[in-house]
């Protein structure tokens, strides 16, 4: 298939390493999956304290969604490790 230069490592990887991304050209994300992961690790190193304190605003903000996305959560895991189980 078809080929990508990542903007970050520059390296030549397949299209399938790079997330999709509408408003790009070519429909791609600039930088591939793992150059991503890296900086989404680095901000989240520097950004720890923010990041928490979003977190916890967001919680006490919308608590519905937070329990059914706990539930859901649960669930899916349960079903997972009872097909493991057999």
């Amino acid at each position: 298939m078809g080929t990508k230069l990542c903007g970050r490592c520059k390296c030549v990887k397949h299209i399938g390493h790079f997330a999709k991304d509408r408003s790009r050209y070519d429909g791609l994300t600039h930088h591939c999956k793992i150059c991503k992961a890296e900086l989404r690790a680095e901000y989240y190193r520097e950004h720890k304290a923010r990041t928490y304190l979003e977190s916890v605003a967001y919680r006490k903000a919308h608590p519905d969604k937070v329990r059914v996305y706990n539930q859901t959560y649960m669930k899916k895991k349960k079903a997972k490790e009872d097909m493991y189980d057999r």
